[in-house]
């Protein structure tokens, strides 16, 4: 179940738990997905969207239940540098590497095409 910031006291309570807790987060193999990991145990947050659409779920009890934890601002730094960090690198893949010589209708030529596709998707 998604976590919304509908009750700003419950964030700001999961904030400061956070800063208190100071718990470990790892990113995972999945983009957007983060282990948590406190005195309580581990979980793992995932995230998805974009600006105002960004969403995440927690695993815990509470994040389940799609209330508040603590779990969830320990990770949106990290979430919102991978965010803006694949931006760049999307911008910098775009750039073809056969000068932007294009092919008929505007299009690249398929080596650019794969390395573009190498370099977004891996």
């Amino acid at each position: 179940m998604a976590i919304t910031v509908a009750d700003k006291k419950l964030w700001e309570k999961a904030i400061e738990k956070c800063k208190t807790e100071k718990p470990r987060v790892k990113a995972l193999a999945e983009f957007g997905k983060y282990e948590v990991c406190g005195h309580g145990g581990c979980y793992v947050v995932t995230w998805s969207g974009k600006g105002q659409e960004m969403k995440a779920e927690c695993s815990c009890p509470a994040g389940k239940k799609g209330k508040p934890c603590y779990h969830v601002p320990a990770t949106s730094g990290a979430f919102k540098l991978a965010v803006q960090t694949r931006a760049s690198a999307r911008v910098a893949c775009a750039e073809p590497t056969c000068d932007g010589i294009a092919v008929e209708g505007g299009k690249y030529c398929q080596n650019c095409i794969n390395d573009a596709e190498e370099c977004l998707f891996g």
